[in-house]
Parts: C-alpha cells; structure tokens; sequence
C-alpha cells in the first residue's frame, strides 16, 4: 500500500514491482543446505555492487502521481477470483503493469534521481543495500505478528505468486503437499523439515524482524519506523509525517487522505483477520512473543 502511494509521487522514481529479479540475477539463491537470502558486505565485490546499481538505475521509471494506484472498485476486483484470473492473462499482469510504468517515464529521467523500492525479503540484504545506496533512508513498517504471520500463510497455501524453490529431496512441512517454498529462504530454514507450516511462517517473520534490527541504520535521519496500524488507520496522517522526514512535496499524497491502494491482498485489510486461523497462530506464539513485545506488540 504504502510502496503504490510512493511510486506514484513526481519525485521518485520506481520500479513498480520488486527487485528480487535484479538481484538474484546477480546473487541466486537455491534451497541447498547452508544457502539462504541473506547477502551480507563482504559477499559481493565492488564489480557487482556498480553492476546492480546501474541495472536499478536503468530499470525504474517515473509515471507521475497516481498513475499506478488503483480505484476502490479496482481494487475490489482485483481481489476476487474472476480479477486474480484477468491478473494473469497475457498483457494484463502486475509485472507487464509494472514495466509499462517503467518505461512511461524513461525519457524523463535526468541525472540525479531518487529511487523508492519495497523488497520484503531484502530484509535479509541491508548490508547488500548499503553499499549499492549508500545514502539509503528506509521505512521500517512493523506490524502485529499475529496479522503479519496470518498474511504469509495465505501466500503460501492460496497463492503460486509467492512460490520461489521446489522442495529439496527429503524436505517436507508437516500437512503442506504443494512441495514449494515461498517467501524469503530464511537461515536454518533446513532444521524446520517436519515442521507445521504455521511455524515457518512464524520464524520467516521472526528473521525479517531480527534482520531489520540488527542492520538498519540507528540513524533517525535514516531510519522511520511506522506502525501498519497507524498507516492504515491515518494514512494522510502517516503519509505527510514520511513526507517531512524525507523530504518529499507532501501535495502528491493528499488523494490518499482516507485510504491506500489495496494489493497483494485477498481481503479488505483489517485488524481480526488473523482469527481466522487463530487456533494454529496461538500454538506459535511463544515463537515470536519477545520480538513482538519489543516492537511494542503484546500478545
């Protein structure tokens, strides 16, 4: 929600997807034993540092405001089976979407330029990030786990969107027979063969959290931290506070006063959707209760 109001502001420029694919076009990852998404500094050489830098560079686009943000009927479309199924016909896709706003704004673009990007699992590439962009300023979005962990597990069990590895031979989730991982590949995700699904998406959430702690920049001119709850419940409010710190014309986010673009989503977002499949999320809860009680969550 919050990564379509930014990409749609004049002053930034934006790839309108992920960038997993220009990444790991440099650095794949397999699901082998000891493999994992993390990429740290000392992994990457300067070659490879300017090479991903001239790539994002070359990639992103500048469509102006509004221009990739969807209506509410849209939205609501998109979200139903018939809008999933026109989502991926030819022409139509979130990734064609994505690359014909790219491509909008090539012609404009001028020297200097300021990229906004939102990678869930470059959680597990700060350290990669820093040295790509090293004037980097983040938006570190924390969110109830329980909301947070309810939402990956839909990925997993109702979406192939998010499927990134074949299981490796003799790797199995307990109950889960679509045999393919989603999300980040998390480290040590090798002691989790067996494990009820509900607990890996419990520990994937666990380490985008740990990660984001331990690398993100302690700086405040740097670092935002915003609560999901917040952004949602007064997004213009939220939306104008971003604006300040980084400053951006605050002007562009007014048509958001209210609410935010829906994506990636099955249903409205609201804060009970997790109890839905409460019974599974409270048998994990000792997982993740210290991390969410110091990101001010209690359980």
């Amino acid at each position: 929600m919050l990564f379509n109001a930014l990409s749609g502001h004049p002053d930034l420029w934006s790839l309108y997807r992920e960038s997993g694919g220009i990444i790991e076009g440099f650095l794949p990852v397999k699901m082998t034993p000891g493999a994992s998404d993390v990429v740290e500094s000392d992994d990457v050489n300067e070659q490879t540092i300017t090479a991903i830098a001239q790539v994002f560079a070359e990639s992103v686009g500048n469509a102006g405001s509004g221009h990739f943000s969807l209506s509410r009927g849209a939205s609501a479309f998109l979200r139903t089976r018939l809008g999933q199924e026109v989502m991926q016909l030819p022409g139509i896709s979130k990734l064609r979407l994505a690359s014909i706003y790219s491509r909008r704004g090539q012609k404009k673009k001028v020297d200097e330029f300021r990229i906004v990007e939102k990678t869930p699992v470059n959680c597990f590439k700060i350290q990669l990030l820093e040295r790509v962009f090293p004037d980097a300023i983040y938006i570190y979005i924390t969110r109830d786990p329980r909301q947070t962990i309810a939402s990956i597990y839909t990925g997993w069990t109702e979406s192939r969107e998010f499927r990134r590895f074949p299981f490796p031979e003799g790797f199995e989730l307990a109950g889960y027979e679509p045999r393919w991982w989603s999300f980040g590949l998390i480290p040590g995700w090798e002691s989790l063969n067996g494990a009820p699904l509900m607990e890996v998406c419990a520990r994937q959430w666990l380490l985008y959290n740990r990660f984001c702690q331990r690398d993100l920049p302690s700086d405040k001119n740097r670092t935002v931290v915003v609560a999901y709850e917040d952004l949602v419940a007064h997004p213009g409010e939220v939306l104008r506070r971003i604006a300040h710190w980084a400053g951006l014309e605050p002007s562009p986010f007014e048509q958001f006063e209210r609410t935010l673009p829906v994506v990636n989503t099955f249903t409205d977002p609201h804060g009970e959707k997790w109890r839905n499949l409460e019974a599974e999320i409270r048998e994990i809860e000792p997982v993740v209760r210290g991390e969410a009680a110091a990101l001010g969550y209690r359980l």
